[in-house]
């Protein structure tokens, strides 16, 4: 606790409130639920952007910098997760759209 303060102070204000939310008489659960995996896949892009350049620096990584192989990987997914999570924003509009033109 001594090495970190500040994250364990974050990392329990966010489970108490996330206790308090889950606690409320009549939440909604499973709505409640299904948004936090929305935005957890919202932001995966951004996690693995961040990973993916972090363990291409060679001061931090020293022989353990990815290779091009695992780049490869790496990117693709990136690019996969973003036209997912675009395609989840885009579905709700384009239902829109689509009850506009009939």
């Amino acid at each position: 606790m001594n090495e970190a303060p500040q994250f364990y102070l974050l990392f329990t204000s966010i489970m108490a409130l996330s206790v308090i939310i889950i606690l409320l008489p009549n939440a909604p659960l499973i709505t409640i639920t299904i948004w936090t995996q929305v935005i957890n896949a919202m932001l995966l892009p951004v996690v693995l952007i961040s990973m993916i350049t972090l363990t291409n620096k060679k001061n931090i990584m020293g022989v353990y910098t990815n290779k091009n192989f695992q780049n490869v990987i790496g990117w693709t997914t990136v690019v996969l997760l973003i036209l997912l999570t675009a395609m989840l924003f885009l579905a709700p509009i384009l239902k829109v759209f689509k009850g506009l033109i009939r």
